[in-house]
């Protein structure tokens, strides 16, 4: 998958629906963001709460 999202201001995203309904994200869910070579990764709710 490889949707394309634009920046808006003060650097807000919007994760496409088909996305957040495929990782159970809903409104006000807290996203863990980390950096790793060069890429943004945002970690599911589910991730954030039990990290492996």
């Amino acid at each position: 998958m490889g949707d394309i999202v634009r920046v808006l201001q003060k650097g807000k995203i919007t994760i496409p629906v088909e996305v957040r309904e495929r990782l159970g994200i809903k409104v006000g869910d807290e996203l863990k963001l980390v950096v790793e070579g060069g890429r943004i990764v945002l970690l599911p709710p589910k991730t954030v709460l039990n990290p492996t």
